[in-house]
This record gives structure tokens, sequence and C-alpha cells, in this order.
């Protein structure tokens, strides 16, 4: 029976290895994970386009055929009310 032991301890004793290894490559690839800072890219910094004017379009039959709008006439005392904030 003392065997038997024995064989127990070391499966034991191997079983613990095992798990402090994967324990302690699991937390190195997780802290090398975090610590690690990532490479970042240089953004290019181009000049804004110039923009460009079309003054041609001014003069053009399809503009000079549209009508202006009417300014609106409104009578003086029928502007609004005279609290706002009322319900009606």
């Amino acid at each position: 029976m003392a065997i038997v032991f024995v064989e127990e301890k070391k499966r034991k004793k191997y079983l613990i290895l095992i798990f402090l290894l994967i324990l302690i490559l699991a937390l190195f690839f997780i802290l090398r994970g975090f610590l690690t800072r990532p490479k970042v890219p240089v953004p290019e910094i181009l000049p804004p386009p110039k923009p460009q004017i079309n003054f041609e379009i001014l003069e053009s039959e399809i503009l000079k055929e549209m009508e202006l709008f009417e300014p609106i006439s409104l009578p003086e005392d029928k502007i609004g009310r005279e609290n706002p904030f009322l319900p009606y």
C-alpha cells in the first residue's frame, strides 16, 4: 500500500507543476498584451483642397428665368398673441 501513496503524491506533484506552468504562461501573455503599447501609425497631414467657385452659373439662362418671391406683408395688429405662454 505504501507504493500507491507514493504514486499519488507524484501524480499530485506533477499536476500542481503543470497547473503552475499554465498559470505562469497565461499571466505572461496577459501582462505582455497589457504592457506593450500598440504601434499607432502617424497620419499624413494633407493640405486642404482649394475651393473653386464657378461664377458662370450666375449668368445662365435658367437662373434668369426664375422669379423672385413676393415679400410677405402682415398687418401690424395681428402679429403674435398678447401672452404666448397661455394655453388656448
